[in-house]
């Protein structure tokens, strides 16, 4: 029979809290973060993200560039709701229009990185972790955003891709190239990175593949690579493809991860019960990110609830992770401005190791 850690505790000093049926309530995706625990074999982890859409594109419109201090008030109201990952992400780089860059310079910004990490900067001064998806930086960009981003996302193929082709804003071998080059760059850097793709009916296995072993290399030269997200929902409303099925879906994981090293985790973002299950039974613990609004949503009440009971049927438990793992935190791999976070939690991290090292001996 399976242990229930629900109210274990480590060393008599840090609680694990976990999810089963006789312990939940209306908060319980909103509990706070506490690392130890993630290393238990029967307990699974997850993110509760906030996105914004610094400078996004929908129906052949491009937005206006969010003001940086707009965000403020969005990222306060996270932190309130249990949400400790902020999400940011740029459509494509508003600096290649003279309108945009004569914004930045009308609000004090003497360049594009300047204006992306004072956002990330005033996402972290109220509790978040910041996340960055601004698909093309240059690696002086890298290194300038590093020290206020746990974690660069960068997909091989996204939706973005996708519109940019349909549009004629941007071919998709300049995408790849782009995407590529970035991907290098991040990992040369030691900067922890997200990637995958973005997959849809009638889309090539070869290709699918050929993006996996891409990965694969990346992992072995640098090992920086956090996480392998494969997203199946895209993001805008007017893409024009046929969606995955859940038979798709989980056709699409098992190939990739036969490919993916078993200690890099491969995610379907926002996963369907049946696609929940298959990863599951797979051996997969690592959920990754879950939207708030997609927690607020019916349907996303609908998976948790459904979620939670599988899970406690198995003798498991669910419990939230940073958008940095604990492994990463462990292995110091996140600035020293980050530092002021996860350097408590390393600490905690380590003294349980040497712990259990003289329980050992």
């Amino acid at each position: 029979m399976a242990k229930n850690y629900n109210h274990m505790t480590f060393n008599g000093e840090y609680t694990v809290v976990g999810y089963s049926l006789g312990n939940r309530s209306n908060d319980e995706l909103d509990q706070e973060i506490q690392v130890l625990g993630e290393e238990l074999d029967n307990c699974l982890v997850y993110s509760k993200s906030k996105s914004i859409k610094l400078f996004s594109y929908e129906n052949k419109k491009y937005s206006n560039l969010v003001v940086p201090y707009s965000t403020i008030r969005t990222c306060g109201k996270a932190r309130e709701d249990g949400v400790r990952e902020i999400v940011y992400s740029v459509f494509n780089r508003p600096d290649t229009f003279p309108l945009l860059r004569s914004k930045l310079d009308l609000w004090g910004f003497d360049t594009y990185v300047n204006y992306l990490y004072t956002i990330c900067e005033l996402g972290f001064l109220e509790g978040l972790v910041p996340v960055i998806d601004f698909g093309f930086i240059k690696p002086d960009e890298i290194k300038h955003l590093y020290s206020v981003a746990a974690i660069n996302q960068c997909p091989l193929f996204s939706d973005y891709d996708y519109i940019m082709n349909k549009d004629k804003i941007r071919s998709l071998d300049k995408s790849y190239q782009i995407h590529s080059k970035v991907l290098s760059w991040t990992s040369k850097l030691k900067f922890p990175t997200t990637t995958g793709f973005f997959s849809y009916k009638g889309q090539d296995h070869i290709q699918q593949d050929d993006w996996a072993q891409e990965i694969l290399t990346l992992i072995n030269t640098h090992n920086f690579v956090h996480e392998v997200v494969l997203k199946v929902k895209p993001r805008t409303r007017d893409l024009g493809v046929e969606l995955y099925s859940d038979a798709d879906t989980i056709a699409l994981y098992e190939r990739v991860r036969a490919i993916i090293p078993a200690h890099v985790p491969v995610i379907v973002e926002e996963p369907s019960i049946k696609v929940f299950e298959a990863l599951l039974a797979n051996g997969e613990k690592d959920f990754g990110s879950f939207t708030d609004r997609y927690c607020a949503s019916d349907e996303g009440k609908e998976f948790w609830d459904k979620a939670l009971e599988i899970a406690d049927k198995k003798g498991l438990f669910f419990q939230k992770r940073f958008p940095i793992k604990r492994d990463f935190i462990k292995d110091d791999f996140y600035s020293k401005k980050l530092g002021q976070v996860f350097d408590a939690y390393k600490y905690k991290i380590k003294k349980q190791i040497t712990e259990k090292l003289k329980e050992a001996k």
